[in-house]
């Protein structure tokens, strides 16, 4: 028997050592590779983040394993070389055994360095949260189950046809699949088009869920390939074995009612993660852990526009990131950060200072682009200590109202641009300053 396992693994060996197998890997690598560093939050660090965004790049290595797979599988048959199988003295299902498990690794080299890229690549942003196993275990699993089943269809279906389709079929199945949103079978498979962030992170339980039923799906392709060369007691273990697996997977995935998040976190649940904090005069700031890089750069940004408004109904003693859409606790102002590409914190400080405005209220006075001009204007010096108004959006050219506008707001110091605010806030939230307000 030992002698039987040693030659199959040298089988497998020499299966691997073909030059156009090793080319079509390299090839599908470089676009695996590129396709999950485009997925990762720029700028941020976060384990669970990275593990998805490898994921997620396993469909494009499923579509390319399952059309080369399919394609090894049937190159005997197209070849015309099956009856040479007769002629050996190894049982008949070493040949399809080591084409297998050839498949088998190269589809785990693939996807292996893609995690190791990825890996790499994340650990220069000082990443925080649980890096897990079962996810990288999920996107393994459902690789090499593509890559069995194509295996399997090429060796069944011998066909010129057969390695296009079966490299279709992955991707076919990764966007029909999303029309089962809230039913067990969206999770089924984990390339799951998803955002995954400390404030959304995926459900307990759903990776290992996945990685079990898929290994029911490897165990059962692999079983029909060879259920003609096995005997009838192995067929029926191997059967066995994948039915058990697959539904003990689908019995992990039911609870979670085809949702791929968590519950959605209060205000003080996200604000409760911001555990890395700093203080700037009077302004705390606080983020988490996979933000703590952008702290230097979010003081700068936020400590003189707190400072504008100090003296106003809007006075701001903590910034505190948090998931969006959810209420801040008095004194408290919402940072909302979804990545650090660059302009994310200057995007963020924008968001907050419109946030201070009314909507409805403004809704009411947007025909009028003198007033909401006027309120661009203060809107800007909270920015960035000054205001211009040919900057003003809208207007081709500022008018003399404007003008003496810009004028006095450039005069302000900060303390008398924060008196005045705070004299006229109600006027500045609600859109409906006017010139006399400048003079």
């Amino acid at each position: 028997m030992s002698g039987l396992s040693t030659g199959i693994l040298r089988g497998a060996a020499l299966e691997t050592r073909t030059r156009w197998h090793l080319w079509a890997v390299l090839v599908l690598i470089f676009v695996s590779v590129w396709n999950a560093l485009g997925n990762l939050t720029p700028g941020v660090g976060f384990w669970p983040n990275a593990v998805h965004a490898v994921v997620l790049s396993g469909v494009l290595s499923s579509c390319g394993m399952a059309g080369l797979a399919a394609l090894t599988g049937g190159r005997e048959q197209q070849r015309g070389l099956s009856y040479l199988a007769g002629m050996s003295s190894v049982p008949a299902w070493w040949l399809p055994g080591a084409q297998l498990l050839a498949m088998v690794a190269w589809a785990s080299l693939a996807y292996g360095f893609v995690a190791v890229a990825v890996v790499v690549r994340v650990l220069f942003e000082a990443p925080a949260g649980d890096i897990g196993i079962s996810g990288w275990l999920a996107g393994w699993c459902a690789v090499v189950a593509w890559t069995v089943l194509g295996y399997s269809v090429g060796r069944l279906w011998p066909s010129r046809f057969t390695a296009p389709l079966a490299a279709v079929v992955p991707f076919a199945v990764y966007v029909v699949h999303y029309d089962l949103v809230g039913h067990t079978g969206y999770l089924l498979f984990p390339f799951l088009d998803e955002i995954v962030t400390p404030y959304a992170l995926p459900q307990d339980g759903l990776y290992a869920g996945q990685a079990v039923w898929l290994a029911g799906v490897a165990v059962a392709g692999a079983g029909v390939c060879l259920a003609r060369l096995l005997s009838r007691r192995a067929t029926i273990g191997v059967a066995a074995v994948s039915l058990g697996l697959a539904i003990t997977g689908v019995a992990v995935l039911s609870p979670l009612h085809g949702r791929f998040h968590q519950p959605a976190l209060s205000a003080a649940e996200s604000a409760r993660l911001s555990t890395v904090c700093t203080t700037s005069h009077d302004l705390a700031i606080c983020v988490h852990p996979a933000f703590e890089s952008a702290l230097p750069e979010v003081r700068n940004t936020f400590t003189d526009t707190a400072a504008r408004l100090a003296h106003t109904p809007a006075r701001v003693t903590r910034l505190v990131q948090q998931e969006r859409n959810s209420t801040p606790a008095p004194g408290t102002a919402p940072l909302y950060l979804d990545d650090l590409r660059p302009g994310r914190v200057e995007e963020a400080r924008e968001e907050l200072i419109s946030s201070l405005t009314d909507f409805k209220a403004c809704n009411l006075t947007q025909d009028n682009p003198r007033t909401a001009a006027l309120t661009e204007l203060v809107q800007q010096w909270l920015a960035h200590g000054r205001a211009d108004a040919s900057a003003v959006a809208g207007l081709p050219e500022p008018t003399t109202e404007l003008r003496t506008a810009q004028q006095t707001i450039n005069g302000w110091s900060s303390g008398q641009g924060g008196t005045w605010l705070g004299d006229h806030w109600d006027a500045f939230r609600t859109c409906t300053l006017s010139g006399e307000d400048f003079r």
